[in-house]
């Protein structure tokens, strides 16, 4: 029976596939996740960005959004528009070589922003400001959404947040894919028919 041998081929072969698929993350890839406090109103209830930590010529930051007061405040923009070296790049946790990272503060606040005459509902955003300044400096990153009732401040923290892992389901389908190709490569070769070799 040499089906099983040739299905232990095909895993083989394609294991590197298998590996490179199940890496969680592109390297230098990581998520970090905000948490807030309040000094007045509600604080944000959550908040991720994640930060491409490479010298490759693409925006570092990518799904940086922050959801306060029933809305999502996207930041990826704003928080592109700094360079690699700006404060709040340079400061991410488990990232940082500057000593001055270490006195750093950071602060958010939001409400409603009148864009038009003041009492005219119909030209208003809500705003979401986050700041974060180190003794040689500030930096500050703001987005606007949907208008909304609230407005409140305090502080905020980052940390890294987990690995985003292969769900077991996946890479089961994966392995059932590459058994099932062997299975009928193995088929194949049992039934297809054998050369003439009958002299002429």
């Amino acid at each position: 029976m040499r089906i099983p041998v040739l299905i232990l081929r095909a895993v083989v072969c394609c294991l590197p596939l298998l590996l490179s698929t199940a890496i969680p993350v592109a390297a230098g890839t990581i998520t970090f996740d905000l948490a807030f406090t309040a000094t007045s109103g509600t604080p944000p209830a959550e908040g991720s960005l994640i930060y491409q930590n490479s010298s490759e010529d693409r925006p570092p930051f990518s799904d940086f959004i922050v959801t306060w007061d029933g809305v999502s405040f996207d930041f990826t923009e704003d928080a592109d528009s700094f360079s690699r070296g700006g404060i709040f790049a340079s400061c991410l946790p488990g990232l940082s070589t500057d000593s001055l990272c270490g006195t750093v503060t950071e602060d958010w606040n939001a409400g409603l922003l009148y864009i038009g005459a003041l009492g005219d509902t119909s030209h208003t955003a809500s705003f979401l400001t986050l700041s974060i300044c180190t003794s040689t400096g500030c930096e500050q990153l703001q987005a606007f959404s949907s208008p909304t009732t609230g407005e409140g401040a305090g502080g905020f923290g980052l940390s890294e947040g987990p690995e985003a892992v292969p769900e077991p389901g996946t890479i089961a389908m994966m392995l059932i894919g590459v058994l099932a190709a062997g299975a009928k490569q193995a088929q194949y070769r049992r039934h297809r028919p054998l050369p003439d070799r009958t002299c002429q």
